[in-house]
């Protein structure tokens, strides 16, 4: 291959190549459309929110005037008059409360549940409007940016907003349907924020001061920069409650401007050597081996360096993220896969020896996980079980918008997010999600081709490879191809840091240019098609495990349990939480003694019945028993070591117990959790003829 050396000519200067550019309008249309499609979605999942809220009259913590207000939602706690004047209390320090769950400050987190379907922190109404204003904000952004666009004769590539907006839209979507609208934080309005901001960003490139040549003066400043962050979060970076790792400064997530830094250091570099990589390959370099160590050593220890910063803060899927990354553009700069393939194999053998050692420990947990999803020993291991269960529901169509339970889904704002989406919209959302992901680091890689700096080419590649390379990783993790990682799905996740980041790296591929043709050497471009390639082929691969899940085995994963540590430190079964909420709404038989009268029921009104037969034997039901319960049992402390408690599970799993609720519970329930498998996909739409009573 025939090379031409810039290098010895312009020393350390990037290649310009100054070409005419078409400057082409923003497609308002194609925004249009994509605005209708996401304005549809949301009007499905608000009509499907409505009806699943609707029902009996709630409390709102926010309006209660006095204590008596609260009696009637506590009357199963026997001291409920000095407990509601302890809840008023509270309630006059801190509301307006954005969830019920502030309760938890004064009701036991075990009680909470009893009381929680019976209050609410907001009205139907007060949701609605602030529904209203978070979209009309998410929207917003999107349509600011393209009349700057259009009124600047910006070329932006003009597919960017409409994917953009789509993809968001998903996210969107499922921020709305995750919350009860009633109880919870409104995730949707931070994540409608977060959108806004990110959005604007795309406005930056239609004006000369936001020129992403002026970034490739410096090229060590970005890698300084990025080790400056990594300082920071090393002495001040704090993890998620319960999580050692140090990922937040305050409300902010240094890593994500710290990615893109580091891809600023590649591009910067790579732009000043990659002819003189392509030298050492062919043994033609000047100064020989000194030249070898001097043009190589640099790059991969300032990435090694940042990879042991990662691995110290215990933020492992950056990790992952960044090292890919170097070794798409080290490959497309280099011109061969040799190098990078060797540096995967050892990766692999690195992790697999650091697995038997047992080390690092957070490693060797994701891979538990991973290599047995279904039964491992690590707390909080069932997570991809519940993401299989999430994509098994969802089938080819899904639960319909609105209509899934993803709030069940543990991180399913975060990291598992893609199965929250699978189980509302089905194989058919999981295929379109990687469409739209497709058209974009598609678009990408073309807008780096098009540049007229090899500085730009190596800056669009790498930034394209940002986003393939996370939203990769995280797919594999939560179908189980690959061991979960740490990161969240770009534009779906909830997590402001991340979105704008996201943005941004938008914003500088719409300023890398798009001309009329490609503008870079052929032996820069060519390397660029196997990578694509590369790409497709992990994207095929992974629909290919959606398929099976969703469509071809979907019946063979929805009734599947799972063993897991609960709380209480002891391996149980764990169902499928959607069965469990099914079963929930299915009357449970009851247990009698010899006589008729009732040790266990589900049924408030069989208690009524037997209260005389209870008063002859001592029992005051008012006393002894809520009428709010899942499941009564009258005689208290004094049966449960027959009866057994199910409101608790305690010692169903003992081998040195027999207890009827566990013993009996095949004739209790009427029916194996595996038989309403079929009944879970549609069981919260109305009318649904399958579950629907006989009438």
């Amino acid at each position: 291959m025939a090379v031409t050396r810039s290098w010895t000519a312009a020393g350390t200067v990037p290649v310009m190549v100054r070409v005419p550019r078409h400057r082409t309008p923003v497609s308002m249309a194609w925004l249009a459309t994509a605005s209708l499609l996401v304005t549809t979605g949301l009007w499905f999942v608000y009509q499907a929110k409505v009806q699943r809220m609707s029902g009996g009259p709630v409390l709102n913590l926010n309006t209660v005037a006095s204590p008596d207000e609260l009696l009637p939602v506590l009357e199963f706690f026997p001291n409920r008059a000095e407990l509601a004047r302890q809840i008023y209390s509270y309630l006059e320090r801190t509301r307006p409360l954005r969830h019920t769950g502030a309760l938890t400050a004064v009701i036991p987190r075990g009680q909470f549940a009893r009381v929680k379907p019976l209050i609410a922190v907001r009205s139907p109404e007060q949701f609605r409007a602030q529904l209203v204003r978070s979209a009309l904000l998410y929207f917003a952004g999107f349509y600011v940016v393209a009349l700057i666009w259009r009124l600047r004769r910006f070329r932006g590539d003009a597919a960017f907003l409409p994917a953009l907006q789509l993809l968001t839209g998903f996210g969107f979507l499922l921020m709305l349907s995750m919350r009860d609208p009633l109880r919870d934080t409104l995730e949707f309005h931070k994540f409608a924020i977060g959108v806004f901001l990110g959005s604007l960003l795309l406005a930056l490139p239609a004006f000369q001061i936001f020129n992403y040549r002026r970034l490739s003066g410096g090229c060590y400043t970005p890698l300084f920069a990025a080790l400056g962050l990594f300082g920071l979060l090393m002495a001040f970076g704090r993890g998620p409650a319960g999580n050692d790792a140090k990922v937040n400064l305050g409300m902010f997530q240094p890593v994500e401007p710290i990615k893109i830094l580091l891809v600023m250091f590649l591009a910067g570099y790579f732009a000043r050597n990659w002819e003189r990589l392509r030298d050492l390959r062919d043994g033609q370099v000047p100064g020989g081996r000194v030249a070898r160590t001097e043009h190589v050593v640099p790059v991969l220890a300032a990435t090694g360096i940042s990879l042991v910063f990662f691995f110290v803060l215990k933020d492992l899927g950056p990790a992952l993220v960044t090292l890919f990354v170097f070794l798409a553009v080290f490959t497309v700069a280099r011109g061969r896969p040799a190098l990078a393939i060797a540096a995967l194999t050892l990766m692999v053998a690195a992790v697999a020896t650091g697995y038997r050692a047992g080390t690092p420990h957070t490693v060797k947990q994701r891979i538990d996980m991973w290599l047995s999803p279904w039964d491992n020993d690590v707390h909080g291991g069932d997570q991809l079980a519940h993401a299989l269960w999430a994509f098994a529901t969802g089938g080819a169509t899904g639960s319909g918008p609105g209509w899934g339970d993803p709030g069940v889904i543990p991180a399913g704002n975060t990291d598992l997010v893609l199965p929250a989406l699978g189980e509302e919209w089905g194989f058919a959302g999981v295929v379109a999600v990687f469409g739209l992901f497709g058209l974009l680091i598609w678009r990408g890689l073309r807008a780096g081709q098009r540049a007229d700096t090899t500085y730009g080419f190596f800056l669009g590649t790498g930034l394209s490879m940002l986003i393939a390379c996370e939203m990769l990783l995280i797919t594999a993790g939560v179908l189980g191809a690959l061991p979960l990682s740490g990161v969240a799905s770009p534009f779906l996740s909830s997590g402001n840091s991340a979105m704008v980041a996201n943005f941004l790296v938008f914003a500088l591929l719409a300023g890398i240019g798009n001309a009329e043709k490609a503008t870079q050497p052929e032996e820069l471009r060519a390397p660029l098609g196997r990578l694509k390639l590369v790409l497709a082929g992990a994207g095929i691969i992974l629909r290919g495990f959606a398929l099976r899940y969703q469509v071809l085995r979907d019946s063979d994963y929805l009734a599947r349990d799972a063993r897991a540590f609960e709380e209480d430190n002891v391996k149980r079964p764990q169902h499928n939480p959607r069965i469990n909420s099914l079963a929930r709404e299915i009357p449970r038989g009851t247990i009698y003694d010899r006589n008729g009268v009732p040790l266990g029921t589900s049924n408030w009104q069989e208690l009524e019945r037997h209260r005389d037969a209870y008063r002859a034997l001592g029992v005051s039901l008012e006393m002894a028993d809520s009428r709010f319960d899942s499941r009564h049992y009258p005689f208290g402390a004094a049966t449960v070591h027959l009866t057994g408690d199910l409101r608790t599970g305690e010692n169903f799993q003992a081998s040195n117990a027999s207890l009827v609720e566990h013993d009996a519970n095949r004739r209790l329930q009427g029916y194996e959790y595996g038989e309403l498998a079929p009944l879970i996909r549609y069981r919260h739409h109305p009318h649904w003829r399958a579950i629907a009573p006989c009438g």
